[in-house]
Parts: C-alpha cells; sequence; structure tokens
C-alpha cells in the first residue's frame, strides 16, 4: 500500500472522526437546551438566578449555533473540492494530459467557529452551575 494511499486514508478517518465528534457536541448541547428551557418554572427564584440561568441558555444557544456552524465546514470543503476537481479535469482535458491532486484548505472562520463554540458551551455550563 502506497504512503500516499494511506495518507488518504487516514485524512478521511479524521475527517469522519471529528464530523462525528460535532454531531455528538452539538445534539447533546441542543438535547440540554431543551430540557433545561421545558424544566424552566416560570419566575421562581431571584434576580440573581434567573440572570445566571438566562445568560447560561443565551450561551448554551451561542455555542449550538457555532457548532453547527463549524459542522458546515464538512459541507463547504466538499462543495469546494468538488468546483476545484470539475476546474482540474476541465484543464486536462483541454490539455490532453492526467488530472492533477487537487485540495483545499478549510476557512479559517469555521475553526474560530469550532473553538467559540467550545468556549460558550463551557461558559454556559460554569454559568449554569451557579443557577
Amino acid at each position: 500500500m502506497g504512503a500516499s494511499k494511506i495518507l488518504k486514508e487516514l485524512m478521511q478517518k479524521h475527517v469522519r472522526v471529528q464530523r462525528s465528534w460535532l454531531q455528538q457536541v452539538l445534539f447533546s448541547a441542543s438535547t440540554l437546551l431543551g430540557i433545561l428551557v421545558s424544566l424552566r418554572s416560570g419566575t421562581s427564584g431571584g434576580l440573581y438566578s434567573r440572570l445566571c440561568f438566562s445568560t447560561g441558555v443565551v450561551l448554551l444557544a451561542l455555542g449550538i449555533l457555532q457548532i453547527a456552524i463549524a459542522l458546515y465546514a464538512h459541507v463547504d470543503s466538499l462543495k469546494r473540492i468538488r468546483k476545484a476537481y470539475a476546474e482540474e479535469a476541465a484543464a486536462a482535458l483541454r490539455e490532453d494530459r492526467a488530472t492533477a491532486y487537487v485540495s483545499v484548505r478549510a476557512r479559517s472562520i469555521f475553526g474560530i467557529c469550532e473553538t467559540g463554540g467550545y468556549a460558550c458551551l463551557m461558559l454556559a455550563l460554569l454559568r449554569l452551575r451557579r443557577y
């Protein structure tokens, strides 16, 4: 088995594991948000308690949004690689040569959203712990 084939398989496995991880985090956070909102009892508790709960829920929602954006990175990368490959295939056909290897780098905004999402989820858990 060639080194490039091994590298390709490892990269594909990495993408699958990362996508699965983000899906699990997104599912868990969304479930927690649903439970918290549905079990919240009206206006019980003091102002500090309500403020902690509200900011915790907002942070949780922001974390969910950012993790969902980070998960979209996989769709974005596939769309961009498909476009790059189509352009390379057309150029190779015009120039009567074999297609070359094409790749795209993930956009940095998705990495920023993933990091921000984790931060928001951790802050939400810390804030809700005080509730």
